[in-house]
């Protein structure tokens, strides 16, 4: 390695080495502090079903699909309480666009451990691209343990589903 090179390196690497060395000391100075027990999140929520109030006459020739009434079943598969927003998507065909919304305000939505509950996601009715479908997400406030069930794309409309 070029001298002049390291010249210019080893002051970033004083640098860096004091950080960590002072970093160290305070986890160290922290360890009296911290309870031995540590409460971890053990909620999983989970989108069941994306159902509508009532649906529109869906011709196979079109690519559209229309939605009244948006709702989301959602269990939540942890012992405590979840506390989450929705995410709903859809390339809407009258805008020419795709909409997004957030649904849960600043608080968010509670959803108790073991527990299903129903969340109407908009009361409008949706003119949405079937190829692109509607989507809805979950985006957790508290940790979530398993995020790949937080995500559902549909691209038929049901009133309801049969469990």
């Amino acid at each position: 390695m070029n001298i002049r090179k390291l010249g210019l390196i080893l002051p970033l690497l004083l640098v860096m080495l004091a950080g960590a060395i002072s970093s160290a000391q305070a986890e160290v100075r922290l360890r009296g502090k911290i309870s031995n027990t540590v409460r971890l999140s053990n909620a999983d929520p989970a989108i069941i079903s994306i159902t509508a109030k009532s649906c529109a006459c869906q011709l196979a020739v079109t690519d559209t699909l229309v939605m009244q009434g948006v709702k989301v079943k959602i269990f939540n598969n942890g012992t405590t309480t979840a506390k989450i927003k929705l995410k709903l998507s859809y390339f809407d065909l009258a805008l020419g666009r795709t909409v997004t919304g957030l649904v849960g305000g600043a608080q968010g939505i509670a959803i108790t451990g073991r527990k299903y509950r129903t969340i109407r996601v908009t009361s409008r009715t949706i003119l949405a691209r079937k190829s692109v479908g509607v989507t809805v997400e979950i985006i957790p406030i508290t940790p979530d343990k398993n995020l790949a069930n937080n995500k559902q794309t549909v691209r038929r409309c049901d009133t309801y589903i049969v469990e």
